[in-house]
């Protein structure tokens, strides 16, 4: 159920950051608040304080990034709104799927521009490729499973 609901809310912020370059904040606060309460009816306060540690995580990993312009403030607000829902194993496992995604998008773009210079990525696309990885990998008993 919880992860019908976030890939619901994975698909919204896709089509809101392809289509404005931004994820808006109706989108994210509802995520955030049910990612919240998710927790918390999964896992009691130990629950909810795992996932509030991921998404403290998230922004201790994801600041400098946007201190130096790479990502957007709603790019990492989504994406803590994505660790309350997967809490820190979670989070943990989809670093290397995000990685692998944004470094292809990256490189896909650059291509396509022929420039690093002034590259503008919707980062919630590749982070959201490996969330939607990891869960479908999760789901089918592979390597996270």
């Amino acid at each position: 159920m919880s992860n019908a609901v976030l890939l619901s809310f994975i698909a919204l912020a896709s089509v809101s950051d392809l289509r404005y370059r931004k994820v808006k904040n109706y989108i994210v606060f509802p995520c955030f608040l049910t990612g919240l309460v998710l927790s918390f009816a999964h896992g009691g306060a130990a629950g909810l304080a795992d996932s509030i540690l991921a998404a403290l995580y998230v922004f201790t990993a994801l600041f400098p990034f946007f201190s130096a312009r790479l990502i957007g403030a709603g790019d990492i607000k989504f994406t803590m709104a994505i660790a309350l829902f997967l809490g820190r194993d979670g989070m943990y496992d989809s670093l290397i799927p995000i990685a692998v995604a944004s470094t292809v998008t990256m490189l896909t773009m650059a291509a396509y521009q022929r420039s690093f210079k002034n590259l503008k990525i919707p980062m919630i696309i590749p982070i959201s490729l490996g969330v939607i990885y990891m869960l479908v990998e999760k789901s089918f008993g592979g390597f996270y499973g």
